[in-house]
């Protein structure tokens, strides 16, 4: 059975009590790591938080939660993980998808995303089952509330993302910048509770970075569409063309 972490608060206890309800409606165990509560970090004795001080209080803990699984999967050896933020809603499809993402079907990748908050648009990579596909993000999907992590992805996210500087899922939805290989279920299979406040989520407003303009867009869309290319000939063998041959395709979120 594929290891399970669930990201959370010590003293949210109702939210620990839903996800357990939840985990053993799709027949899975999980382990709770303690989440990194932003409210109680003091971050001038913090040298590795230099430069997130855009960040608010709750996009830190979160960050460096997500980070810390990370750190903890890479350890532990551990050759895939489910890691899930304890406001997530589980589909009753997620264990049939686990089963689908095997150590030996996940060669060449990193991370497979099971939640999105935008509309999923991305290249078909694979059919999955119950209509499901995978497919390699050309938008970004945002937000972590459940993905599959591989041992080889733990490692890579650590070495890419040791800094915050940007929430967590803006940071993972730019990983092709550092060459990881991050994939997405779709529609997804976990979605954001929208009913709950999450014990790891942002608590106040980031201030506004300066908008790319002009020749700077320009050149950063099109590294961006080579490297996604790059990534799509590493998961399908294709040929280079084939990328830009291969409709894009979208699906809607998960119906609540």
């Amino acid at each position: 059975m594929i290891p399970v972490f669930v990201i959370h608060l010590d003293h949210r206890v109702d939210r620990r009590q839903s996800m357990l309800d939840q985990l053993a409606r799709v027949g899975l165990a999980a382990e709770f790591f303690p989440a990194v509560d932003g409210r109680a970090i003091h971050r001038a004795a913090m040298p590795e938080l230099c430069e997130a001080g855009e960040l608010s209080d709750g996009e830190v803990g979160c960050y460096l939660s997500h980070l810390g699984v990370w750190r903890q999967i890479a350890a532990r050896g551990i050759d895939r993980a489910l890691v899930l933020e304890d406001d997530a809603l589980l589909s009753p499809a997620l264990s049939a998808m686990l089963d689908q993402l095997k150590p030996d079907q996940l060669r060449d990748i990193d991370v497979v995303r099971l939640s999105s908050l935008m509309r999923q648009r991305g290249k078909p990579l694979r059919p999955l089952a119950e209509g499901r596909s995978l497919l390699l993000p050309v938008k970004s999907p945002s937000g972590l509330q459940g993905y599959v992590v591989t041992a080889r992805g733990a490692r890579r996210l650590v070495d890419a993302f040791s800094v915050p500087r940007m929430a967590v899922d803006t940071a993972v939805d730019g990983a092709w910048q550092h060459g990881l290989n991050v994939v997405m279920v779709a529609p997804p299979v976990v979605q954001h509770d929208l009913a709950v406040h999450s014990s790891i989520e942002g608590t106040g407003r980031r201030k506004g970075r300066r908008a790319a303009r002009g020749l700077a867009l320009w050149t950063a869309s099109v590294r961006k569409q080579l490297m996604l290319s790059r990534v799509f000939r590493t998961l399908t063998g294709r040929a280079r063309v084939a990328y830009w041959l291969t409709p894009s395709v979208s699906d809607p979120p998960m119906p609540g």
